[in-house]
């Protein structure tokens, strides 16, 4: 059966602006109520679908993701789709996710369940549910928050429409359902140029991928073969070309950085893209966008002093993650 994300959108969007209460009482209405205590129809319906008297009141992102997903498919598809379990845990959600595949820290899409850090990015604070992705920004639904763009709200007062840059540290990573026929386990999908990325890895490495535009775990090995390839053929590098990161690969690699071109450009551009960052172009030319991507990236995974726009050792590693 298809779980469409769109319907999980649908009816997430048409909570926004649910405020939660001062007791538990008013707790359907959308304003009636409205306190800080964290009483909510989302903590009250969590108790319903799973038999449990703990989470009223609660602080309630995570509820609130987990009832929108029994009203969008009802609740045994719910559990299914969710690994199992609704989910009064953030941490609990994601290592479940995580233990099944199913969690990712690149390469965000509508449907996927984001998780934020604490202020510390110490361990997981908050999540919402992503409604629309572009090249450099997510768009979320999430309860138990406040208004503000790109600001970590982990425990405010309402049900809120918010807007984060992929970029921004505190995201922690995406917990994918198997929504609209995909395979959860798998990266970002039906991205062209992912899809010219697997075209140039077949025909001049010849690494017999399936052409889907899907930046899965396939893809993302075929790319450091190729580079490990590269790296025998021009340098010498004598590295077993077997796709796995190591340190005799982080000794061989070579710096990509402003103008730079041919092969590891197109390696850098083609992961980048695979990941949910946009180099502006996949044509083997290091040029202010490609640079602009690295520094996204590198912003989200290295300390401030470490965001140059240059792939060295480090940044190929992260890459190859």
């Amino acid at each position: 059966m298809t779980y469409a994300s769109k319907k999980l959108i649908n009816k997430a969007k048409s909570y926004a602006g649910y405020l939660e209460k001062a007791s538990n009482k008013d707790l359907d209405d959308f304003t009636a109520n409205a306190g800080s205590a964290n009483y909510t129809r989302f903590c009250r319906d969590y108790n319903k679908y799973t038999g449990s008297s703990l989470y009223q009141p609660s602080y309630w992102c995570v509820e609130f993701v987990s009832c929108c997903v029994v009203e969008a498919y009802g609740l045994a598809a719910a559990k299914e789709l969710l690994c199992g379990s609704l989910w009064a845990s953030c941490t609990a959600m994601r290592n479940e996710f995580r233990s099944r595949g199913q969690y990712h820290t690149e390469g965000p899409m509508a449907g996927d369940v984001v998780m934020f850090y604490n202020s510390g990015r110490t361990g997981l604070a908050h999540c919402g549910l992503i409604t629309k992705v572009t090249a450099s920004k997510i768009y979320t639904l999430e309860g138990n928050t406040s208004s503000g763009d790109d600001i970590i709200i982990d425990n405010g007062g309402c049900v809120a429409e918010k807007e984060y840059a992929i970029s921004n540290r505190h995201i922690a990573g995406y917990c994918r359902m198997a929504l609209d026929d995909r395979d959860p386990t798998l990266g970002k999908v039906d991205d062209e140029n992912v899809a010219k990325f697997q075209q140039w890895l077949n025909k001049n490495y010849g690494q017999g991928l399936a052409v889907d535009g899907i930046y899965g775990k396939n893809t993302k090995r075929s790319a450091l073969k190729a580079y490990q390839t590269y790296l025998n053929k021009t340098y010498g590098a004598k590295l077993e070309v077997d796709g796995i990161w190591g340190p005799k690969t982080s000794a061989a690699c070579r710096y990509v950085e402003r103008g730079s071109r041919g092969v590891p450009v197109y390696i850098v551009q083609g992961v980048l893209y695979g990941i949910g960052y946009d180099p502006k172009g996949f044509d083997g030319i290091c040029g202010s966008g490609c640079v602009a991507a690295i520094r996204a990236f590198q912003a989200k995974h290295f300390p401030t002093n470490e965001v140059d726009g240059i792939v060295g050792p480090d940044t190929w590693g992260q890459l190859f993650q």
